[in-house]
């Protein structure tokens, strides 16, 4: 973890190249005998794996160490990939909880939760964006479509970049009612659900949102063993 000085802000970064599974910056959640191991493969990519049994689950987790405050942006990003073996469910983002590994067995996070995560169920080929304050489930973002700029569809073997960052208001986005926003991007792009449309931004209060883990994971859903690939992950925030 580094912090850096930054328009007269202090800045804290954590960014993970998965060199190697650290175990002091993550836990690792698993349904039976899931594994996060370093991958045989170019930079630097952590596997992390299910096992071989149908609604099998594997996520990592740091502590719950981010938080969207007053005044505080925050950014988010991580570069993943999946070779799909037969039904994989996957997750990446913001969240305040693991419990059954994020998903359920149809691949769509909890009705509630504090955070906001990428999701994309077995089958699927887009990923979804979900944001959520706790009993507050908001608007899903789903990145069908992103107007001339290509589309950050699931491709099976193919690494995405997924990121977000929270805006906490000051006068940005004014009179759309809400004191801050969450904006997710694929591949350094913005994301719109439907060509024309504007660029997905939903609404977080400020405030009232529970500290958040930075997670990523896998459920199997089927027989076959899965596994999520990332390359990095991390995030910037100010204090």
């Amino acid at each position: 973890m580094l912090s850096q000085q930054r328009n007269n802000e202090v800045s804290m970064a954590l960014l993970d190249d998965m060199t190697s599974f650290n175990t002091a910056l993550w836990s690792l959640v698993r349904a039976s005998t899931g594994t996060a191991t370093v991958a045989s493969k170019g930079g630097g990519w952590l596997s992390i794996a299910t096992a071989a049994t149908a609604n099998d689950y594997t996520v990592i987790a740091t502590a719950p160490i981010v938080e969207w405050n007053p005044g505080k942006p925050v950014f988010f990003e991580a570069r993943i990939q999946c070779t799909e073996v037969s039904a994989a469910d996957l997750v990446v983002g913001l969240i305040d909880t693991t419990t059954s590994g994020i998903l359920d067995n149809t691949g769509t996070p909890p009705a509630t939760f504090h955070g906001a995560v990428f999701y994309r169920p077995a089958g699927s080929a887009i990923w979804i964006f979900r944001a959520s304050s706790g009993s507050t489930a908001l608007p899903d973002g789903t990145m069908a479509h992103t107007l001339n700029q290509g589309t950050p569809a699931f491709a099976s073997g193919t690494p995405i970049v997924l990121g977000m960052s929270w805006d906490p208001g000051s006068g940005v986005n004014p009179g759309q009612g809400s004191p801050g926003r969450v904006v997710p991007w694929a591949n350094g792009l913005a994301i719109r659900n439907t060509p024309g449309s504007d660029n997905v931004s939903i609404p977080i209060p400020v405030g009232g949102v529970a500290p958040m883990m930075l997670v990523a994971g896998v459920r199997a859903g089927s027989g076959s063993a899965e596994a999520l690939l990332v390359d990095y992950l991390g995030y910037d925030l100010v204090r």
